[in-house]
């Protein structure tokens, strides 16, 4: 491994946001390359690249099981009785749910630590809006953030939730849909992103 290429490398100072654009070679473009490859290792892809590879394999009636090969981690999909399925494992849109609340967790926590901020709590609460009509994508997600600490700060806090909704949580990124984002620190709640405010990237 190269100096600087590591999750350490991710951000030098997560307080002052001052990345690390220039460390190994010292070049802007190496470095851009080693901030992707740090938020990839930081998720887990310690294998390298850009790309993720999953294999669904069918149980039958409606029922698969998902496994990651970069974690090596399986999990067990299933539809609603209603659908023709016995409820035996997560729904597909449930899951993808579950991938923006852990990734942008993921990202939030580390913000935070990086920082060196004490946190006694977090926990996560999000819910989605799906169109009536096929494909019935999600069209809102609102996203509710707890958070108690005796060094948590609003600032602080407020700016690691930005961080995640801007700029690195690839899974909310990946997502066409407008976004509510509230956090509550120590009893309090405020919100980051209003419910009529542009979806993630300007998308409609």
């Amino acid at each position: 491994m190269r100096q600087g290429e590591g999750p350490a490398c991710f951000l030098e100072d997560a307080e002052s946001e001052v990345m690390c654009l220039s460390c190994g070679s010292g070049s802007p473009e190496y470095g851009i390359i080693l901030i992707k490859k740090a938020q990839s290792f930081l998720r887990g892809d310690t294998k390298g690249g850009f790309g993720l590879r999953v294999d669904v394999k069918w149980l039958g009636k409606r029922a698969f099981e998902a496994l990651g090969q970069t974690s090596g981690h399986t999990v067990r999909i299933d539809a609603a009785e209603s659908a023709g399925g016995e409820g035996s494992g997560v729904r597909p849109m449930e899951m993808l749910l579950m991938g923006v609340g852990g990734c942008t967790g993921i990202d939030i926590a580390m913000i935070l630590e990086k920082m060196r901020l004490h946190i006694d709590r977090f926990e996560m609460t999000l819910n989605a809006e799906r169109a009536e009509k096929h494909p019935q994508r999600f069209t809102k997600i609102t996203v509710d953030y707890v958070l108690d600490g005796p060094d948590l700060t609003h600032e602080k806090v407020k700016r690691a939730v930005e961080l995640s909704y801007h700029t690195y949580c690839s899974a909310l990124n990946s997502l066409n849909a407008d976004f509510e984002i509230r956090y509550t620190l120590n009893g309090e709640t405020r919100t980051v992103v209003p419910a009529s405010a542009e979806s993630v990237g300007g998308r409609a």
